[in-house]
């Protein structure tokens, strides 16, 4: 079950809004404070923070940057009675996925909150495959000493540090040998270097596509 921490300190209304996000199948934990909700983050790890603007001591940007300094991935939604494009300005820079104006619509609260859930957790789960990729690159890296190898690695580093063309396309690099001799290790650590690390690798086995479909199948 998701868990949402709300810090309000409007006590009727923090009841009303966990009361309806809790019939909606979240687990949720109140705060009057700021600093009660930073104690609650440590102790449990909300999955998410619904975060007043106005609050007592510890104001609701502070609260948010102070939220974001222990856990820089959680996502935080802020509410205030006295939204301004500043107000609002302000606390996306400093690090807020949306922010609610007063009176809040519970039904749009719950769509934000399932967006920013869902949101969070294909974040997760494509840091997860970056993970794996970078790990499976480091498994099968290169290994030689040989000259031979070491003009390999130097075209490598070379091709790694061309930039993209005018189109913003990068250059095509066409890696030729026998089979056996590690191909997809020079392509994968050309990927792994190059500008595009951040994106898949994607790995196409041409013999399976018929000839007549390969252009299509490749370039759309």
């Amino acid at each position: 079950m998701p868990s949402i921490l709300i810090v309000e300190d409007e006590a009727v209304f923090g009841k009303s809004l966990a009361r309806f996000m809790t019939k909606a199948g979240y687990d949720c934990t109140l705060k009057s404070r700021a600093e009660d909700g930073l104690a609650a983050v440590e102790d449990s790890g909300p999955h998410a923070v619904l975060l007043d603007v106005r609050l007592p001591g510890m104001n609701g940007l502070q609260a948010l940057r102070a939220f974001l300094e222990r856990d820089a991935d959680l996502p935080i939604i802020m509410m205030t009675a006295y939204g301004t494009i500043e107000t609002a300005v302000q606390a996306m820079k400093a690090g807020a996925v949306d922010y609610l104006c007063k009176p809040l619509d519970l039904q749009e609260v719950l769509l934000v909150v399932e967006k920013v859930l869902d949101a969070a957790q294909n974040h997760r789960r494509l840091s997860y495959y970056r993970r794996q990729e970078s790990e499976r690159v480091e498994r099968s890296r290169i290994i030689g000493a040989c000259s031979a190898m070491q003009q390999v690695f130097n075209l490598v580093d070379r091709f790694t540090q061309i930039g993209a063309g005018r189109a913003g396309e990068l250059p095509t690099v066409l890696i030729l040998g026998e089979t056996g001799t590690g191909k997809d290790l020079v392509a994968r650590a050309i990927h792994a270097k190059g500008p595009a690390a951040r994106g898949p690798f994607v790995e196409v086995n041409c013999t399976t596509l018929p000839k007549d479909l390969i252009e299509a199948e490749l370039f759309g």
